[in-house]
C-alpha cells in the first residue's frame, strides 16, 4: 500500500499594489481600468470605493485587469477613488488612491470663473 503526502502552500502575502492604467469619464460616471499581480495565489477580485467605507467587489480571472464604473456622480467634480486587489487567499493589497474628475462645468464652476477673473 502506497502513502501519498499532499502539501499545500498557504499564501500569506498581499497582492502587489494596484496600478491604474486607464481612466475615462462622462458628466456622471468615471470608469477606471486597474491591474495588480499576486505570484502565489493570483488576484481574483478588485474592490472599489469613493469613501473607504462602502466597497463594491468585482471578480476577475487570476491576475487579470479590472474595470469598474463609478456611477451617479456630480458633473464637473473631482473624486478620490480607492481601489484594492484581493488574492485567492482573501488577502487585500494596500489601498491605491487616485483622483479623477467627471466632465462638465458643475454647479460651482461659474462662481469660480468669476472669482478667478477678478471681477464680480
Amino acid at each position: 500500500e502506497k502513502t501519498h503526502i499532499i502539501t499545500t502552500k498557504i499564501d500569506t502575502t498581499a497582492p502587489d499594489e494596484v496600478t491604474v492604467n486607464g481612466v475615462s469619464s462622462t458628466e456622471t460616471t468615471i470608469t477606471v481600468n486597474v491591474i495588480s499581480n499576486d505570484n502565489e495565489s493570483g488576484v481574483v477580485s478588485y474592490r472599489y470605493s469613493l469613501d473607504k467605507s462602502t466597497w463594491e467587489t468585482r471578480s476577475v480571472s487570476a491576475n487579470a485587469q479590472g474595470t469598474y464604473t463609478f456611477r451617479n456622480l456630480s458633473e464637473g467634480t473631482e473624486y478620490t477613488l480607492y481601489i484594492k486587489a484581493v488574492n485567492a487567499a482573501g488577502i487585500e493589497s494596500k489601498i491605491c488612491k487616485a483622483t479623477a474628475s467627471t466632465r462638465g462645468t458643475g454647479a460651482a464652476a461659474p462662481l469660480r470663473s468669476r472669482l478667478q477673473g477678478g471681477s464680480l
